[in-house]
């Protein structure tokens, strides 16, 4: 099991549970925290394609086909939002 961690940044390796394609068993493993869309020169793209909307993520071509054919779980018990108005930014925890 991955140690606890507070906080994941984008490229780095977090724990996720996905369906094996053998069987459809559910499985643990470590992934990189990012999306690199199938047109992507470079793999650094990922680190900017961390977050989509809900309301959009079906017909945006870079989520596309990953909402559709590769959706995983990601354990975690909250997420922090960060209030950009406050000077210094507020971070808040929401669980």
């Amino acid at each position: 099991m991955p140690a606890a961690r507070y906080n994941a940044a984008p490229g780095q390796a977090i724990a996720s549970i996905d369906r094996h394609t053998e069987g459809g068993l559910r499985a643990l493993r470590m992934r990189h925290w990012g999306l690199v869309p199938s047109w992507a020169d470079s793999p650094r793209v990922g680190a900017r394609m961390i977050n989509a909307r809900a309301e959009t993520l079906a017909q945006r071509p870079a989520f596309r086909a990953a909402f559709q054919r590769r959706r995983c779980l990601i354990p975690a018990d909250g997420f922090y939002e960060w209030d950009a108005r406050s000077r210094p930014r507020q971070p808040y925890w929401i669980r």
